[in-house]
């Protein structure tokens, strides 16, 4: 046993001292450790991250400007760039934002209007401002901003708001219009509904036409929440002759209970066209003296059930 131990000690004795001889150059000197491997100088890149890409509002009521400002992290080692923010739609604004005042020597400074953050750096925060003007909008909406960045791994990035535009009392058609012939005897109607979206039922009075050209007749389809106004509209009595094309403007009024509402109006109109139109009306020569003669052509159109022209003259 007391031989197996000298000899392990040998053997350890004679590693270490291969490991000194192998840690000197011939001439005794101490050789320099190896450095270790290069560390790649190329960093991750500019990173873009959002608070959110889909931002639901909710329920909105028809009119009420929908307003979010998303938020943008860089989490990269570089500068990141948005160098363009684009809203997919006329409804869709990038607005404008406006950081608080701050004070000077000289008082109070109103603080700078600008738009989105346009430079971000690493680990800072930038802010896209969006606005849904949801005036025209019903239903289910799923609103667009595409955001350009210089993030190699995400340079186009979509981000929504989504929600639902809800109107208390809807009027579909919003509008009545017309268009009648000088022959014309019988009357044009149509039917323009009236949908009651509020949990309170609604009452409506009698409905007002502006101008006697229209004629209008209330229906209830389903008490308090559904009903049709039948809109008709008639030539005038005295509608004198003409070449052009006659528009009568109006509007039917209702009154309703809803505070939001009242009266509820529904703009008509009637396009009246001529008994004959004439095109073009007039007919322009050439300046000067004519070489040769210019010849014209003019169109004439009936707009009646029948019409005889004859003897035509020149003044």
């Amino acid at each position: 046993m007391n031989s197996f131990v000298r000899f392990a000690w040998v053997l350890a004795g004679s590693a270490a001292l291969q490991a000194g001889l192998s840690a000197q150059t011939p001439g005794g000197a101490a050789a320099t450790p190896p450095a270790p491997a290069a560390v790649s100088s190329i960093g991750i890149g500019p990173r873009i991250q959002f608070n959110t890409e889909d931002y639901n509002a909710g329920t909105n009521l028809a009119g009420d400007a929908i307003q979010y400002t998303f938020l943008v992290t860089n989490t990269g080692d570089e500068m990141l760039l948005l160098t363009n923010v684009k809203a997919g739609c006329g409804c869709t604004l990038v607005t404008g934002i406006t950081p608080a005042p701050t004070t000077s020597g000289s008082g109070l400074v109103p603080g700078t209007s600008s738009t989105w953050t346009h430079e971000i750096a690493p680990g800072q925060v930038g802010v896209i401002p969006v606005q849904v003007n949801t005036g025209a909008l019903r239903g289910q909406i799923d609103k667009l901003v595409t955001v350009t960045c210089n993030d190699r791994t995400r340079p186009i990035v979509n981000i929504h708001i989504t929600g639902t535009i809800w109107v208390p009392i809807e009027i579909l058609p919003a509008m009545a219009a017309f268009n009648l012939y000088p022959d014309a005897t019988n009357l044009n109607s149509q039917v323009v509904k009236i949908f009651n979206r509020m949990d309170t039922p609604l009452i409506l009075s009698e409905p007002k036409s502006s101008t006697n050209a229209f004629s209008v007749v209330l229906k209830t389809n389903v008490p308090g929440q559904e009903f049709e106004l039948d809109i008709s509209a008639a030539l005038p009595s005295n509608l004198p002759p003409s070449l052009a094309t006659t528009v009568i403007q109006g509007e039917i009024s209702v009154k309703s209970s809803a505070t939001n509402k009242n009266p509820l109006t529904v703009p008509v109109f009637e396009s009246i066209s001529p008994e004959i139109t004439v095109f073009p009306s007039f007919i322009q020569l050439p300046l000067g003296t004519l070489t040769q003669p210019a010849t014209s052509h003019v169109t004439i159109r009936n707009n009646l059930a029948n019409i005889t022209l004859t003897d035509p003259v020149v003044n």
